[in-house]
């Protein structure tokens, strides 16, 4: 299997050439042999590149969540790095002055509140208002094609999230930007080859590089849609610890108590082992937490999003010092998940977002390319 990237160079960036490129990436751009795509694109004499762009977390992937990012030389290459998470989050007329292209290539999760995907929706809208070309060299969804969750309300969009997209929205950063894109001017995705989004993504054998600090293992990304959601609560999500998104806890849980009553829940496909956590940073920094760690003992029927939603439900309907950040919370589950959190168990809500999940596959399915 071949990312964009790496078909790109088959064809020794001949579709490229003649263009003056500014690429948006970040340490997750590598080929399949691992090297940079910044210095594949630099050493091509069919292109010139004059400008790199960096997203949130920054281009090595080290400036930890929310963290403004500054622009910089790149010392290898001397070009400037314009960080597309500091007073802007998308290109400016004066980082684009010496360009007639952008490129985008970076390694997605697959999840609506990442934002790598706002990024590059943004970044696509800016270059159509300068009359720029944008190509997207693509990669896997490594959650493949399941959709899930809910769809994000147009007053709810944010920069955690693109109105009308799927909480798990199944598609690769290509598919998504088609989605996303102006009809008469679309993007131009180089597509990967011999992708099958069905395939397991460790299947494929690509080099893992952690695509930002808080997802250190595939396993954290497999996990990550629901447990994500405690980000919007006052329990940590295990930032600041070895293992983020796959351990939640607070000083004020038992973590042996949680154990056993989200055990007793008979949620599919995972395991909930009782913890203990100081975190390094972040929430509860040198605090002991107690929680629980979740182990997936059975990938088939595992579904984070609703493994999420049933964690915080029973939470939220058991423990009077669990609390709720609604604003947060709402930019990462949409505004129609809290209220209904105390009328209805976590299978009925699953069942209430069905239709629209079922509109969404159907509004994305002309723009899927594998």
């Amino acid at each position: 299997m071949l990312n964009g990237i790496d078909v790109l160079i088959s064809k020794d960036c001949s579709l490229l050439t003649g263009r003056k490129i500014g690429l948006i990436t970040n340490h997750t751009g590598i080929t399949k042999s691992m090297q940079p795509n910044w210095q594949v694109l630099l050493e091509s004499p069919n292109i010139e590149l004059k400008a790199l762009f960096s997203p949130e977390h920054g281009f090595f992937g080290s400036v930890q969540d929310t963290l403004k990012v500054a622009s910089y030389i790149h010392k290898p290459s001397g070009l400037p790095i314009f960080s597309l998470f500091d007073n802007t989050t998308e290109p400016t007329v004066e980082m684009l002055s010496e360009i007639d292209t952008l490129v985008f290539d970076i390694q997605d999760v697959g999840v609506r509140f990442y934002t790598y995907g706002v990024t590059m929706v943004n970044s696509y809208k800016k270059a159509l208002a300068h009359y720029l070309d944008f190509v997207i060299l693509d990669r896997p969804n490594p959650l493949g094609r399941v959709v899930r969750g809910n769809i994000l309300e147009k007053d709810g969009a944010s920069f955690l999230g693109l109105e009308n997209l799927a909480w798990q929205h199944g598609l690769t950063l290509g598919e998504l930007g088609l989605l996303y894109s102006e009809s008469s001017h679309p993007p131009l995705v180089i597509r990967c080859e011999d992708y099958d989004p069905k395939k397991a993504f460790p299947s494929y054998n690509l080099p893992w590089v952690a695509p930002s600090p808080n997802i250190p293992s595939f396993n954290t990304i497999k996990v990550y849609p629901g447990t994500c959601l405690f980000e919007g609560t006052n329990v940590s999500e295990g930032r600041g610890t070895t293992q983020p998104f796959e351990i939640i806890g607070a000083p004020f849980l038992n973590g042996y108590e949680l154990s056993l009553r989200l055990n007793s829940l008979g949620i599919p496909g995972v395991y909930f082992r009782a913890v203990e956590f100081i975190p390094t940073f972040w929430r509860y920094q040198n605090i002991k937490c107690e929680g629980v760690c979740l182990h997936i003992t059975d990938d088939s029927t595992f579904d984070p999003v609703y493994t999420g939603i049933a964690m915080i439900s029973y939470l939220l309907n058991n423990c009077p010092d669990f609390k709720i950040n609604t604003a947060r919370f709402n930019a990462l589950a949409g505004k129609r998940l809290y209220p209904l959190l105390s009328i209805l168990p976590p299978k009925e809500i699953q069942r209430h977002f069905e239709n629209e999940l079922n509109h969404f596959k159907q509004k994305a399915k002309p723009y899927l390319l594998y």
